[in-house]
C-alpha cells in the first residue's frame, strides 16, 4: 500500500508541476511585439515598432529575441506560431527580420495586402505560397487567414492556430476576429479601417489567460463583445491600439474582468512624428477606465498620460496597469494554476547612443536627439554655455531660455554635466 501511495503522490506532483508560461512585452517604441514562452515552444504576436532618429524598434526586437533564444537554446530559434494582427507598420516593421532569421512553423494574418505595413506582410504571405507550391513538402509553413465571418461562437482553432502541445501543459489558442467580409452594420469608414480588421487572439494556459485585440476600434469592439462576450473573460488584457482613446471600451473591460493590463506604446519623450507623443498615447480616459476596472495592484507610480496629441501630464496609477513607454520591456510568469508573478522590468536605453549626453560638450546635433530639445533650444544651450561657462547643475540649465520644468522632466535622466 505504501508503494502505491508514494507512486500516486509522485504522479500527482508531476501532473501539477507544469512550468509557467512566460509573457514578454517587448519595448519596440510606438508599436507592438508580444512573445509567449512555453516549456516546449513560442508564439510571437506582432513584430512592429517605431523608427526614427532616436528609436529603432526593429533593433530592439532583434536584441530581445537574441537574448531570449540564447537563454532558451533548447527552442532552437524556432517560433511555432507567428501572428500579424494587421498590416500596419507599427505591427509589421520587424516581421521580415523575424521570418528570415528564425524557423517559423505557422503564420496567421488577416490576409490583407494593403496598409502601411503591407510590404512585410505581403512578403511573408507570398513566401508561404511559394513554399507551398514547390515540390518539397518539408519546407511548407502552416498558414491561416483569419476571417471574422468564419469564426463560430466559441472562437476558431486548428493545428495551425494552436500548434503547441507540451508535456503536461497544453496551451489553448483561439481566434475571435480577423478580416471582415460582411460590414455587420459598420459604415464605409469603419469597415474599410484596417484597424477594425485586426486578428484577435485569446491564449489560455491552464487557469491563466490573455487577450490581444490588435488595433481594433470601438465600433468593431462593440461587435466583438456582442458576438463573444462569454468567451472574453481573461486575466491579462493587452490594451488595444496602444491605449488610444478609441481602442478600449468599458463594455470590453467589463467582459474581460482583467487582473492585469499592459499597454504597448512608445516613450512620450520622443517628440517626433509617428510616436506616442504625436498620438497622445496612452490616453488618459483609457487609463482611467483601467484604473476603475483592473483588479490587481502595483506600487503607486507617477506616469505621463496623453490628453490629445502632443499634450501630456502626470497622474498616479496604483492598479496593475503597465506600459512599455513607462516601464520598458515587461515580462510575467503565468502559472498553470492561474497565478501570475510580479512583473520584471527591463528598462530600455532611451537614446541610440551608449552614453548620456554631456550638456557641457555636446554638439547641437547631439543635443537635438534629446526629447523636447529641438534646434532652437539646442542653440540656446550652446549659446548659454559659451557666454557663461559650463553647467554645474540642473538649476544652471533651467536658466537657459526655453528650458523649463516640463523639458527637464523629459531629459533629466538622459544628461550629465
Amino acid at each position: 500500500m505504501k508503494f502505491f501511495k508514494v507512486l500516486t503522490l509522485f504522479i500527482a506532483f508531476h501532473i501539477h508541476a507544469q512550468d509557467p508560461m512566460g509573457v514578454h512585452f517587448i519595448d519596440v517604441g510606438q508599436g507592438s511585439a508580444t512573445l509567449l514562452e512555453f516549456p516546449c515552444g513560442t508564439i510571437l504576436i506582432d513584430a512592429g515598432g517605431e523608427n526614427n532618429s532616436v528609436v529603432d524598434g526593429k533593433e530592439r526586437l532583434k536584441s530581445y529575441l537574441q537574448d531570449f533564444f540564447k537563454r532558451r537554446s533548447d527552442l532552437n530559434k524556432t517560433i511555432d506560431l507567428f501572428v500579424l494582427t494587421h498590416a500596419h507598420i507599427d505591427h509589421t516593421y520587424g516581421a521580415q527580420y523575424v521570418f528570415d532569421n528564425y524557423t517559423v512553423k505557422n503564420v496567421i494574418t488577416n490576409g490583407r495586402t494593403f496598409g502601411s505595413g503591407k510590404k512585410n506582410q505581403n512578403a511573408i504571405q507570398d513566401a508561404i505560397k511559394e513554399l507551398a507550391a514547390n515540390s518539397d513538402p518539408d519546407d511548407d509553413i502552416g498558414y491561416y487567414e483569419a476571417i471574422a465571418d468564419d469564426i463560430d461562437d466559441t472562437g476558431e482553432t486548428s493545428i495551425v492556430i494552436d500548434p503547441i502541445e507540451c508535456a503536461n501543459a497544453d496551451p489553448q489558442v483561439h481566434l475571435f476576429w480577423g478580416r471582415m467580409l460582411d460590414r455587420q452594420g459598420l459604415n464605409n469608414t469603419e469597415y474599410t479601417n484596417g484597424n477594425n480588421q485586426s486578428v484577435v487572439v485569446k491564449v489560455t494556459y491552464g487557469e491563466s489567460s490573455i487577450l490581444i485585440t490588435g488595433d481594433l476600434e470601438e465600433d468593431a469592439i462593440d461587435l466583438l463583445v456582442e458576438h463573444y462576450e462569454s468567451e472574453l473573460d481573461v486575466d491579462l488584457y493587452v490594451v488595444g491600439h496602444h491605449a488610444s482613446r478609441n481602442g478600449t471600451t468599458i463594455e470590453l473591460v467589463e467582459a474581460m474582468t482583467p487582473e492585469i493590463a499592459v499597454m504597448s506604446f512608445g516613450d512620450p519623450r520622443v517628440t517626433q512624428s509617428w510616436t506616442a507623443w504625436a498620438y497622445g498615447h496612452p490616453n488618459v480616459d483609457v487609463v482611467e477606465i483601467l484604473q476603475a476596472h483592473v483588479t490587481g495592484t502595483r506600487p503607486e507610480k507617477e506616469v505621463w498620460v496623453g490628453d490629445g496629441a502632443k499634450k501630456f501630464y502626470p497622474i498616479e496609477v496604483d492598479k496593475a496597469i503597465y506600459g512599455t513607454g513607462w516601464d520598458g520591456s515587461i515580462s510575467f510568469e503565468a502559472g498553470f494554476d492561474g497565478t501570475w508573478s510580479a512583473p520584471v522590468f527591463k528598462p530600455t536605453k532611451f537614446l541610440t547612443g551608449s552614453s548620456l549626453i554631456n550638456v557641457n560638450n555636446a554638439t547641437q546635433a547631439e543635443l537635438e536627439t534629446l526629447p523636447g530639445i529641438g534646434p532652437t533650444k539646442a542653440k540656446a544651450i550652446i549659446a548659454h554655455r559659451l557666454a557663461n561657462g559650463e553647467f554645474a547643475s540642473e538649476s544652471d540649465l533651467l536658466s537657459v531660455s526655453g528650458i523649463g520644468p516640463s523639458t527637464m522632466s523629459q531629459i533629466r535622466d538622459l544628461i550629465e554635466y
